[in-house]
């Protein structure tokens, strides 16, 4: 019997213990969170930005780029991010799950998420995200959940959509 849903081993991230005085420096200042996924610090932090989201913008993530390898997940859901989020993303080599719901995001810059072999969830519901600026996402073996919900995309005609695992 095979599985269809075999979900891959999380690959550990490097020991980010030392940087716990950097992390909470950068939480006074910025009000975004770095919380770990677990007490074994190889499980990775989670970025929040709930407690920020309307203030909490391009800029304010690229602060975060010193920690990307340590990052498995980031909750920029209904923050001040673009298109232009995505050059820091890219460098978030951990990622599992992105949260980009509510966002001013277009997708016009979504290849850049392409290097993320670990990422498996994708959330762009209601974002401008057209079922073309999905193309290159279709590569991504790894990404099995790609939420679409209240954009162009999802409402896009079925012979003009990407041939993805979404759910939308």
């Amino acid at each position: 019997m095979a599985a269809e849903n075999v979900e891959l081993p999380l690959e550990p991230v490097a020991d980010y213990s030392n940087l716990m005085n950097d992390i909470r420096q950068m939480q006074q200042s910025s009000g975004a969170k770095l919380v770990p996924v677990s007490a074994r610090a190889s499980d990775g932090l989670i970025l929040r930005t709930v407690d920020v989201a309307a203030s909490f913008d391009d800029a304010q993530l690229a602060r975060f780029e010193r920690f990307a390898p340590f990052i498995v997940e980031a909750e920029l859901g209904r923050t001040a991010v673009s298109d232009s989020c995505l050059d820091a993303i890219s460098k978030f080599t951990h990622l599992r799950a992105l949260h980009l719901e509510g966002t001013a995001l277009t997708g016009r810059s979504l290849a850049k998420l392409t290097p993320l072999s670990h990422l498996t969830y994708l959330n762009l519901s209601g974002t401008k995200v057209t079922s073309t600026a999905l193309a290159p996402l279709k590569n991504m073996p790894n990404l099995h959940r790609i939420y679409l919900f209240d954009t162009p995309a999802e409402t896009a005609p079925p012979d003009t959509k990407t041939n993805l695992r979404s759910t939308q």
